[in-house]
């Protein structure tokens, strides 16, 4: 496994205390040479439970010569999910997907929160270069 060192590249982001849906954060920033596969792992995590039905999905964006959109599939102890369960105190949800970026493009997630009660949630993610 090999990190991203290049100073152009924002290896991680860490966001705590989230209460609704967050704008598209940057883990690459496309310049010549970036073109590649890239891994990118998202961790959810509730810190402050909401009401039933709360959740969030993250969404990755990139452009591998045409513009691409996809939800993370997260995961827990049973099951595969797209939304992560903001209603439970301490739930969390791990993802990962796989993605092909053309040379100058940037790759960036957002989330969409969907809620009545008031959670809040924290999360964290990676990307990993491929080759």
């Amino acid at each position: 496994m090999s990190y991203l060192r290049s100073p152009q590249i924002s290896t991680r982001s860490n966001l705590t205390a989230q209460t609704a849906s967050i704008t598209a954060q940057i883990l690459l920033t496309g310049a010549a040479g970036t073109a590649g596969m890239y891994r990118i792992s998202v961790y959810i995590k509730t810190t402050t439970a909401g009401t039933a039905l709360d959740v969030v999905k993250a969404t990755i964006v990139w452009n591998d010569g045409a513009a691409q959109t996809l939800d993370v599939p997260f995961e827990n102890a049973t099951i595969i999910f797209n939304n992560h369960d903001l209603a439970t105190l301490d739930a969390f949800s791990q993802g990962s997907i796989v993605v092909n970026a053309a040379a100058s493009q940037n790759i960036t997630y957002t989330t969409t929160v969907t809620k009545t009660g008031t959670p809040q949630y924290e999360i964290h993610a990676r990307i990993e270069a491929l080759g």
